[in-house]
């Protein structure tokens, strides 16, 4: 697939013609024909790919491939397509995981040098995001320093939601983007306070390793 994405435009209009003619074959098949006919010619393939993440009905491991592509070979429009879904508390269509649009979106982020960190902290403390993708996001403010990230990780190591995976993964990712001394002053002042048992042992082990 590396190689045939370079092969130019005849190799992608091709590619994009045997994906419509093969739509009985082996679903495998006809995810590595839109993902050279993304790459080899991206803006004739993009409206199939918007085509894809709209359509319900759609086999889901083809949408899973569309969204994805459109990160890859369509930053712009991935942009702002899944990040209006993603800033939806209770979209009213039914689309591919949060965690699959996220990924997406960051790639798109990425290759745009978008700041990351308002869409992050959204998904990753809305209480009705799905938990994978909340706990992508968590995990993702970790890579970089951002003030709205930064809060929105305080926010999560007191959240009572009872998922104290996510309050794990938002402390992990404190850690790796403030400075010693603030992280030690905010871990102890979390665990003077901190009533479940399990995650008050989490803190202590951390305070251990980075403040002792």
């Amino acid at each position: 697939l590396e190689r045939v994405r370079t092969l130019g435009p005849e190799i992608g209009t091709a590619a994009l013609r045997e994906y419509h003619e093969r739509a009985h074959d082996a679903v495998e098949i006809r995810i590595g024909l839109l993902d050279v006919a993304a790459h080899a010619i991206p803006a004739e393939a993009q409206p199939l790919l918007l085509g894809l993440f709209e359509d319900a009905k759609a086999d889901p491991a083809l949408r899973n491939a569309a969204v994805g592509l459109l990160g890859e070979t369509a930053p712009e429009v991935a942009l702002s397509t899944l990040a209006g879904v993603l800033l939806l508390n209770r979209p009213t269509k039914t689309y591919p995981a949060s965690e699959r649009l996220l990924d997406a979106w960051n790639t798109a982020a990425l290759k745009l040098g978008v700041d990351r960190g308002p869409l992050l902290a959204h998904v990753a403390i809305n209480l009705s995001e799905e938990q994978a993708a909340r706990h992508a996001a968590a995990e993702e403010l970790g890579e970089f320093q951002s003030e709205i990230g930064k809060k929105a990780l305080e926010t999560l190591m007191v959240e009572s939601s009872g998922n104290n995976y996510l309050r794990r993964k938002a402390a992990q990712s404190y850690a790796r983007t403030v400075s010693k001394e603030e992280l030690c002053a905010h871990l102890t002042q979390l665990l003077t306070h901190e009533a479940d048992l399990s995650f008050a042992e989490f803190l202590d082990d951390m305070l251990q390793k980075n403040c002792r």
